[in-house]
């Protein structure tokens, strides 16, 4: 392919999963063969503290991938996760806007308060004031009404979402209107 012609997608697998689990899996390889752009899905935990490779062990495989491979498209860099990798999907999109053309998740968002050495939602809400208006990476979340993990947003339990938080911090990045409350008279 010519130089810098390739878009890249990175996966990022859930929580102690195999990373193969979520590239064979999620069509992801099929789609990438018949649209003609560069998967790649790193072991990005290696150990149980979750995020033994961090954000910026993320950030450094890209670039040794940019710099190996001439036809991938540096401007056109995407990431998706599945329940962990897709909270640090969603962290890296703020944190590592930069590189990140848009990101998205499937079962996780921006946890509040401390969990497991995960980035959370004080400290992206800060860096996402911070680009306010300057920098826009579209966020995509999916998720399930059963999921026990992340909980889908009812009237009981939307405060500190997961998933509200994320939008929240993306639309503040973003220079968006912030909606911090849901009205479930409007829609259920």
């Amino acid at each position: 392919a010519p130089d810098k012609s390739v878009p890249v997608m990175v996966l990022l697998h859930g929580n102690t999963n195999d990373p193969r689990t979520q590239a064979e899996t999620s069509g992801f390889i099929q789609v990438a063969a018949q649209e003609r752009f560069f998967v790649v899905e790193m072991e990005w935990q290696g150990s149980p503290n979750y995020q033994a490779m961090g954000h910026d062990g993320i950030e450094s495989v890209l670039y040794q991938l940019l710099a190996k491979y001439p036809q991938l498209d540096p401007s056109r860099v995407y990431a998706e996760g599945l329940s962990a990798g897709s909270i640090t999907a969603t962290a890296l999109g703020i944190k590592k806007s930069y590189l990140f053309t848009a990101v998205g998740g499937h079962s996780g968002g921006i946890f509040g308060g401390q969990f497991k050495g995960y980035s959370t939602f004080d400290a992206l809400w800060a860096e996402a004031t911070q680009k306010r208006g300057a920098v826009e990476v579209p966020y995509c979340s999916v998720f399930g009404t059963k999921d026990n993990v992340v909980p889908y947003i009812k009237p009981d339990n939307w405060k500190d979402n997961n998933y509200l938080n994320a939008w929240n911090a993306y639309e503040q990045m973003n220079g968006m209107e912030v909606v911090r409350e849901l009205d479930f008279s409007v829609d259920d």
